[in-house]
């Protein structure tokens, strides 16, 4: 099972493979965000090829600064312009020299030292269109359920995304780990009340205390900030509680066995279920949850997924700059209002025109498509959310306790 080819994938020189070629601007603070959307504006033949992502502060956050290091050596990323202001605490050059050590096709510019807008605006163009002519020349090889990492997330839910589309997204996730494959969620603060039930899902002792303690830290912070994931959407949506959207929420993770907790920009090492730390461990900053669902796709790209799942029962527009978000709705109404922003219908299971197992081998053949180059709706509207959210939190495992 985990040689079934599912696509074509871009096999970079550092031995990962990606199922987009992109090339990538990146600034480091906000005086250089216009000049790379302006350098984007340039090729409009190549929407969501050409794509920017970036800090928007003068500080130099560390969660967001390993978030840049890990999209400027994203596997869909093959080109790589950096843009600094030049004074900013995040450096340019770093970034750069960073992606280049992996083997991308990389370039540098700053502001100050290299004209200002308008030049900088040019010569970046000049850049982006050669990096263009390169990447079509990198090597195209088959692309398996083993090589696959897969990101998915909750949005606008409404009755319908418990029942049928987060089941099928577990599913799916249970056939990604079989294989080999990486399967990822975030979403610790939509598990309210499944403590136990996530626990005893571990798949070692070590997974297990991880599991424990980031829900521990999830709840802490969720009562200290005094905001638990659920929103008015959802009530309207026949959702009556944050334990009941919980429930629907973590039927994504599957029922396989979770291998442990990442944290922001750390990659898992093994194949499997993982699950994704986003809580600050020192102050519980407010802008965890800045950007939504947005930023949440970025933590689930900086993991390294290439293809993003993205389940919505009222409705769902977002868009990622380095993955793919393959939009999923059960509700028919939503799918036929909004046709043009959703890639996939699961609503015949709730009508009873398909069974559960038919409706995942329809899901298997999307993703095999999208896998091979066929573009999903975001990609087609130009829709990118690289909204960031800053955190303070420790690089590479779960605390003890958070402090607060």
């Amino acid at each position: 099972m985990n040689d079934v080819v599912v696509g074509q994938g871009y096999l970079r020189q550092d031995g990962s493979k990606g199922i987009r070629n992109k090339v990538l601007l990146i600034y480091t603070v906000e005086c250089s965000k216009h000049v790379c959307e302006q350098i984007k504006y340039h090729f409009p033949a190549h929407i969501g090829v050409v794509d920017c992502v970036g800090n928007e502060d003068c500080d130099g956050n560390q969660v967001v600064l390993r978030q840049l290091l890990r999209y400027a050596t994203h596997p869909n990323v093959g080109g790589v312009l950096v843009v600094g202001m030049g004074c900013e605490f995040i450096k340019a050059e770093k970034i750069a020299s960073f992606a280049r050590d992996s083997g991308r096709k990389t370039a540098c510019l700053h502001l100050q030292k290299d004209g200002g807008t308008n030049h900088v605006i040019v010569k970046g163009a000049e850049i982006v269109r050669r990096m263009l002519a390169v990447l079509q020349a990198v090597p195209r090889v088959p692309f398996t359920l083993r090589d696959i990492s897969v990101g998915a997330e909750c949005g606008g839910s409404d009755f319908t995304s418990g029942i049928v589309a987060n089941p099928l997204v577990g599913d799916f996730f249970d056939q990604i780990s079989d294989a080999g494959g990486v399967a990822i969620v975030e979403e610790m603060h939509e598990a309210v009340g499944l403590k136990e039930y996530l626990v005893s899902r571990g798949a070692t002792e070590k997974a297990k205390k991880e599991i424990s303690l980031s829900y521990d830290k999830t709840i802490r912070f969720c009562r200290t900030a005094g905001r638990f994931s659920i929103s008015p959407g959802n009530y309207d949506g026949g959702l009556s509680t944050i334990e009941e959207k919980s429930m629907g929420a973590v039927a994504k993770t599957g029922s396989r066995p979770i291998q442990g907790v990442l944290k922001i920009a750390q990659k898992p090492p093994t194949g499997g279920v993982w699950l994704v730390d986003v809580m600050p461990d020192y102050t519980p900053e407010s802008s965890v949850f800045h950007g939504g669902d947005s930023s949440a796709m970025m933590s689930l790209a900086a993991a390294g997924c290439q293809l993003l799942l993205l389940v919505s029962g009222l409705g769902h527009v977002a868009g990622n700059p380095l993955c793919p978000v393959l939009k999923i709705t059960a509700n028919a109404e939503t799918f036929a209002r909004m046709s043009d922003d959703f890639d996939f219908d699961a609503s015949p299971v709730l009508a009873g025109n398909t069974t559960r197992k038919e409706l995942l081998a329809q899901l298997c053949q999307k993703v095999s498509a999208v896998c091979s180059g066929e573009r999903v709706k975001a990609e087609n509207a130009g829709y990118c959310s690289p909204t960031l959210a800053t955190n303070n939190q420790d690089a590479t495992h779960v605390v003890e306790k958070a402090y607060y």
